[in-house]
């Protein structure tokens, strides 16, 4: 996904390598059918994947509607169960793989404003388990693994710290959390080292950073 008006070249080079930009939504899973033949005829393989994409919604229980339930499950919960699938299906035939799902620190502890995000990085976590244990079993050699990051100090947060969702004095001990510690990208090293083939877990960690 890319802000309205945001252009990526479709090719790219980077340090000698090849890299190509392809549209996506997450949530459809013909489009999950498209990636992976590209993938498969440009590379011949796919090696690494990332579930990153997601939304967010600053409601309780009581004031969540049906509609806005399922469009954030359609894109936090269902295309991390899409991805994960396809990869699965494509990587087996490698022999070996990796799937790094991106929770969040809110699949492990519950907010009373944020009900159906809450509930969505739960179910990646748990998710995310099963997925292992069963490529674990099928000796797939494809390791699945969660990352359970914290706030990251980006734009989204900036303007949901100002909603009356949260109290100025969590919001304040969070600013100031995102900005000393989370201002350069918290997730690279956590992502890039479930990835590395020296990590050997066949089971999901629970890893929150």
């Amino acid at each position: 996904m890319l802000p309205r008006g945001h252009s990526w070249p479709r090719r790219s080079a980077v340090g000698g390598g090849d890299a190509i930009f392809l549209e996506h939504d997450v949530a459809d899973e013909a489009r999950w059918d498209h990636v992976m033949r590209v993938v498969i005829e440009r590379y011949k393989k796919l090696d690494v994947l990332v579930n990153n994409a997601g939304v967010a919604l600053a409601k309780d229980v009581e004031h969540t509607t049906l509609e806005e339930w399922r469009w954030l499950m359609s894109i936090n919960l269902d295309g991390v169960f899409l991805g994960t699938r396809y990869a699965i299906q494509t990587m087996k035939a490698n022999g070996s793989g990796s799937i790094v799902n991106l929770s969040s620190i809110e699949g492990l502890v519950g907010d009373p404003n944020l009900a159906a995000y809450n509930a969505s990085k739960g179910g990646v976590r748990l998710l995310t388990k099963s997925a292992a244990l069963h490529c674990a079993k099928s000796g797939y050699n494809i390791r699945v693994n969660s990352v359970h990051p914290g706030y990251i100090w980006s734009q989204w947060w900036r303007t949901f710290s100002k909603l009356k969702a949260i109290s100025r004095k969590v919001a304040s001990c969070w600013t100031v959390y995102t900005q000393s510690v989370m201002s350069e990208n918290p997730m690279t090293l956590p992502t890039v080292s479930c990835t590395s083939h020296q990590t050997r877990q066949s089971s999901s960690p629970e890893r929150s950073w």
